[in-house]
């Protein structure tokens, strides 16, 4: 029997070869909220990498309806935008809570998007 791929695996490396094949950049927004270090630790490091990108407070009522809008529930911040994709503190941060180590999946995303 021949394994089948992963739709959800197969739509993210399509995603990424369409990028690259049309040399696009998606947009990267941060939802961010005041004095959070983890918040600051990704926007240093996309401003290290030359990555524009554009910061929102969370508890803004705007960022609040997109978020739902987009079914993102989370309380944790920073949540990432990427081209039309969230993603929230478990997929940025790698390891426990407290730990500031960036996702081997951020990463990947962020290299991608620019």
């Amino acid at each position: 029997m021949r394994n089948r791929p992963d739709p959800a695996h197969a739509t993210y490396i399509y995603r990424q070869l369409k990028c690259k094949c049309d040399n696009m950049t998606e947009e990267i927004t941060i939802f961010r909220m005041e004095f959070c270090p983890r918040c600051e630790l990704l926007a240093d490091l996309l401003r290290q990498r030359g990555v524009p990108f554009t910061e929102r407070m969370m508890d803004d009522s705007e960022s609040i309806a997109e978020l739902i809008s987009n079914s993102i529930f989370a309380a944790t911040a920073p949540i990432v935008k990427i081209g039309e994709e969230f993603l929230t503190d478990k997929d940025i941060f790698a390891g426990t809570y407290n730990g500031d180590a960036l996702s081997p999946t951020i990463l990947e995303r962020i290299a991608t998007a620019r």
